[in-house]
């Protein structure tokens, strides 16, 4: 057949990680989810915190800022459960996930096996 390509078999694949304009990083303390309806796995990300006062008070001595005074302080007394992002995964992708996780983990107690051996010498 004239003007058709012969087919070759493709050996690799590039893939190029470009950054979104939402991109950051962010601590994961913990996750909070389950199973969606629609059947993906939801799950929160949150860090942990202490609370940030809503307001502090000083005292002023002449011009000059004071110390705080502390039972004049006002916030939350909870620890702060900041959610950051919302990951929904499907089931193929949340297994491929927890592969590379799983790898990660191997990695590091390797890692850290092997400088606490270091340092028990």
């Amino acid at each position: 057949m004239v003007g058709k390509k012969k087919q070759s078999h493709i050996k690799e694949i590039e893939f190029d990680f470009i950054k979104s304009n939402f991109f950051r990083v962010i601590r994961a303390d913990g996750a909070f989810g389950g199973i969606a309806p629609g059947g993906a796995i939801h799950m929160a990300i949150y860090s942990e915190r202490q609370a940030i006062p809503t307001k502090t008070v000083h005292s002023l001595e002449g011009q000059q800022l004071g110390p705080e005074i502390p039972e004049k302080r006002e916030g939350r007394s909870a620890v702060v459960r900041e959610v950051e992002i919302d990951v929904v995964l499907e089931l193929p992708q949340a297994i491929v996930f927890r592969q590379w996780l799983d790898e990660r983990i191997m990695q590091l107690q390797q890692i850290v096996g092997a400088a606490t051996a270091g340092e028990k010498k």
